[in-house]
């Protein structure tokens, strides 16, 4: 997250009209603190609530996030006999509050996951 800052940093030093905008899609990383102390103008997110918490230091815009569904259709066949693994950053564990409980949850159904 330094580096964002960082860089922020030299995109106003190099060109000082410019205006920036954070994208916040996950308000647990680095933290609303932490996202709230960039020297941005605006924040761009996916979720009301975060939208609303963070346009009380900069003006603020909810902006759904959406896939074409032609675009995005799978092209190859489903594989019911995985395996099957969960990508994602091992501080999800200690962030995301209800993501053991899916990753259990999904260990117990019948196409199962190993953990």
């Amino acid at each position: 997250f330094e580096s964002s800052a960082a860089a922020i940093h030299e995109f106003r030093r190099h060109s000082p009209q410019i205006i920036v905008f954070y994208w916040c899609l996950d308000p647990l990383f680095p933290g609303l603190s932490s996202i709230a102390s960039l020297d941005v103008d605006g924040y761009l997110t996916n979720s009301l609530e975060v939208a609303e918490e963070l346009s009380k230091i900069a003006p603020s815009r909810f902006v759904p996030l959406a896939a074409d569904v032609d675009e995005m259709a799978v092209t190859t066949p489903y594989n019911e006999s995985g395996p099957y693994v969960y990508v994602g950053s091992a501080l999800g564990v200690d962030t995301k509050r209800n993501l053991v409980q899916m990753l259990r949850e999904a260990q117990n159904t019948s196409r199962g996951l190993e953990l």
